[in-house]
């Protein structure tokens, strides 16, 4: 089965799959500038006009995500499923803000060791699929999906 959710319930799913213990297979768009490949290995939304580089020196700058924003990135193929990925887990930083841990299959060779660091801002952005256990589902929204 497959689910269309509103913006901030997918956000809710995978902050609620990590908070119970599960990790979850994580389709996204890593075309984006906001991907940032080398040693900072970032996902970050940037605000208009800032560099990638200068938001990993600043990490709590980012764009407010809505859902129009995202719908209008979809609409327009701006955001496609480009890489499949896993997150196990969040951290947080020195500033307080949370990212959530990324294991990626390009090898210890990218990245952190194969690892990113992924806002929830950016997932909320260029998610464009999740796979969860179903048992890690929010109970509302599990109730609202009529989930067993």
């Amino acid at each position: 089965m497959s689910y269309n959710l509103p913006i901030e319930e997918l956000v809710e799913v995978m902050r609620n799959a990590i908070k119970s213990g599960y990790a979850f297979a994580w389709g996204a768009d890593v075309s984006e500038t906001g991907f940032i490949r080398g040693t900072n290995a970032v996902c970050v939304v940037p605000v208009d006009g800032e560099e990638g580089a200068k938001v990993t020196t600043q990490p709590g700058q980012e764009k407010e995500i809505t859902q129009e924003m995202r719908q209008e990135a979809y609409d327009n193929w701006e955001t496609t499923d480009d890489h499949g990925m896993m997150i196990y887990g969040i951290a947080t930083d020195q500033t307080g803000k949370e990212f959530y841990l990324v294991k990626n299959s390009w090898g210890t060779g990218s990245g952190r060791n194969g690892m990113w660091y992924a806002s929830e801002a950016y997932l909320a952005y260029k998610t464009m699929n999740i796979l969860v256990h179903k048992d890690a589902l929010p109970k509302s929204i599990k109730k609202k999906l009529d989930i067993k």
